[in-house]
């Protein structure tokens, strides 16, 4: 069975934008380049799903990923993972995890 990564709403929602902002500040092609490589972090992440820190202090079963200035926050599930939120590490993050 292959293992699948699961964007969730809010997940989509922080690529969005992160594309503005980089489209804003860098331009259409850097914008396009940066959101693509994300796609590299969470094949990373999905075939070696205990790579992110445990983050069970924030919520229970939580971990998370650096990829540069931003945080991809996950769940392992059953057919592979979930990406719950993509945050920048200068953000509140529990309030941005809250439910």
């Amino acid at each position: 069975m292959n293992s699948a990564v699961i964007l969730s709403q809010e997940a989509e929602q922080d690529l969005s934008i992160i594309f503005d902002y980089t489209y804003e500040k860098f331009g259409a092609d850097q914008a396009l380049l940066f959101i693509s490589s994300f796609d590299d972090d969470f094949l990373t992440i999905k075939n070696h799903p205990l790579i992110g820190k445990d983050r069970s202090e924030l919520i229970l079963g939580l971990r998370s990923y650096i990829k540069g200035q931003y945080i991809i926050f996950y769940r392992i599930i059953p057919n592979g993972i979930r990406i719950v939120r993509i945050i920048h590490q200068s953000r509140d993050l529990p309030f941005h995890l809250a439910p």
